[in-house]
């Protein structure tokens, strides 16, 4: 841990030189700095239980919805302050219009930020989510007594031997957690063998599971019917750096078959269309961009560059690839395209996911490609064949079932949480 700390300390100058530059590039405030460097807030004043809960981005605090509602409605007295690594997901939570909730820029894994933050919001439970495991936030708050939960515990087989060869600072890491929910089962066979002890471990909960997107209305379809057959739409939806021009040569390649097939191409990062248009004219290939409101009906591509529209992409597309496994990026979620009956492709890389993906694959409810060669041919196959994805769509939502809400229904979870605030309305629901 003092080693940790040494080189967090050594990366300040580094750090601070960073952020001068992003704030002259316009990619960073002075509003969201502050929020880094842990500024208080003027206008929060705690009048009872304060919980800190913790995602890295959009689509971690997205699944902690279900959660966040849960708590306040179970009780009247709690206060919420949800903090993220990324603007966006900051702003996500603030658009939800919670009552009793502050959202901020989670502060830097620095002492003095750190001390900055939890003077001005005094928590009095931590509650992380997934794999944001930070050795400095959690000694200072199990040093102030602020209990560590953590929900929906994820860690790779990759990360794991990585944290094999820092296990001074694992164990002092999970000397300061008092509860552990997984992910998943090999998540939790992982963490047992970096030492978490069975006491502290409870059922695995996949946040993902619980997430359910709005069904877009016929405002928001009508317009785009006539341009995609939902047949013959393909979905590519979260793709990673290096995943594009793969899933574009499959595409382009099965186009030559079916002239009528189309593409979304919803990029995780939306920031990267400039590069993913650059790849798309590369292969000949028109394209129609979302956020210009250009016709899809005049291109083969439909680049959707904007936020927040994954259920419209869902509803509008047959067949989905999963980005982030083609590439190692772990594969993003596959609830949400089985919740709206569309045919799921994924890459060999699920790891967070594999319970998930290993349920849909044992049930024929989804389809593993490994080049671009299979994943045109998956294309095609279920292009032509709309009754085979239909089945497959048919499977996935009865593999995915059983796993489907796991955290609201997760009991141990909610007696943790209760415990670590002292709020015995949280274990169980009112009346």
């Amino acid at each position: 841990m003092l080693s940790y700390r040494l080189l967090v300390s050594l990366a300040t100058l580094p750090v601070a030189v960073s952020a001068a530059l992003r704030l002259r590039r316009g990619k960073e405030t002075t509003e969201t700095l502050r929020e880094r460097l842990g500024d208080p807030a003027d206008s929060f004043v705690p009048r009872g239980p304060v919980l800190w809960v913790h995602g890295a981005s959009n689509g971690e605090l997205q699944a902690a919805e279900p959660i966040l509602r849960t708590a306040l409605a179970r009780s009247p007295r709690l206060s919420l302050i949800v903090t993220a690594n990324s603007v966006s997901g900051r702003d996500l939570v603030t658009s939800w219009g919670l009552e009793r909730c502050e959202t901020r820029l989670a502060p830097l894994d620095h002492r003095l930020a750190l001390r900055r933050f939890l003077a001005a919001w005094q928590p009095n439970a931590l509650l992380t989510l997934e794999n944001e495991i930070w050795p400095n936030r959690f000694a200072m708050c199990a040093a102030r007594g602020i209990p560590v939960l953590i929900a929906g515990a994820r860690i790779s087989d990759k990360s794991a031997q990585r944290w094999k060869k820092l296990m001074p600072l694992m164990r002092s890491v999970i000397a300061n957690v008092s509860y552990f929910a997984a992910n998943d089962t090999a998540s939790e066979a992982r963490f047992r063998d970096l030492g978490v002890p069975q006491r502290l471990i409870g059922p695995a909960m996949n946040l993902k599971s619980a997430v359910t997107l709005k069904a877009p209305g016929e405002a928001q379809t009508g317009p785009l019917r006539a341009a995609f057959h939902r047949s013959h739409t393909v979905l590519a939806g979260s793709t990673h750096e290096g995943e594009d021009a793969l899933v574009l040569d499959a595409f382009a390649d099965a186009l030559t078959r079916i002239p009528d097939l189309k593409l979304i191409l919803a990029p995780r990062h939306a920031v990267r269309a400039p590069q993913i248009a650059k790849l798309i004219t590369d292969r000949g290939l028109d394209y129609a961009l979302r956020s210009r409101g250009e016709d899809p009906a005049t291109a083969p591509v439909y680049l959707a560059d904007t936020l927040g529209e994954m259920g419209l992409w869902f509803t509008l597309a047959g067949i989905t690839f999963l980005g982030g496994s083609l590439v190692n990026n772990g594969g993003h979620t596959p609830f949400e395209p089985a919740d709206f009956d569309s045919a799921i492709l994924h890459g060999p890389h699920v790891d967070n996911n594999a319970q998930a993906f290993g349920a849909l694959d044992a049930a024929g409810g989804a389809l593993e490609v490994r080049t671009t060669i299979e994943l045109a041919e998956a294309l095609v196959m279920l292009a032509q064949s709309p009754a085979q994805a239909a089945d497959m769509a048919q499977n996935a939502r009865m593999a995915l079932a059983p796993l489907k809400n796991a955290n609201l229904k997760a009991g141990a979870f909610w007696a943790a949480l209760s415990d670590a605030m002292r709020l015995s309305d949280l274990a169980a629901p009112r009346g």
